[in-house]
């Protein structure tokens, strides 16, 4: 595997966690700013197919970048242990109500940057992840 391919995933990294957080922000403020989407004419933020395919989007990056680096460097399945939760989180988030859907989302963000950045920890510590690097 080139370097280039090796570092990326690294960069990968520190995009889902920014990704992830804009998507936890996102999730919180759209009940209380979706009037001014209206007026503004970006209530599709707001729609049903744009919350799907930012899910769809964020956990896939967070899988790929996750195993990726779980398969080939680090070999720790903890990190799998925030995206799980998260996943199924997000699948089951209809029971805890509407009114709760932007804290629960809030708490999915947040263990989707918990997934990156256990995955970063691991690679500083991993030597195999540290010779990539040099």
């Amino acid at each position: 595997m080139n370097f280039a391919l090796k570092k990326s995933a690294t960069k990968l990294d520190q995009l889902g966690i920014v990704l992830s957080g804009i998507c936890a922000v996102h999730c919180l403020l759209v009940p209380f700013i979706l009037p001014a989407l209206v007026l503004l004419n970006l209530s599709f933020i707001a729609s049903e197919s744009f919350e799907f395919w930012s899910w769809n989007v964020t956990f896939g990056l967070c899988a790929v970048v996750t195993f990726y680096q779980f398969a080939f460097k680090h070999k720790h399945g903890a990190v799998f242990i925030p995206l799980a939760m998260g996943f199924a989180l997000s699948l089951n988030k209809g029971i805890f109500g509407d009114s709760a859907e932007p804290f629960v989302a809030m708490v999915v963000g947040i263990l989707l940057i918990a997934t990156h950045f256990l995955n970063l920890k691991m690679c500083e510590s991993c030597p195999k992840c540290q010779a990539s690097k040099s």
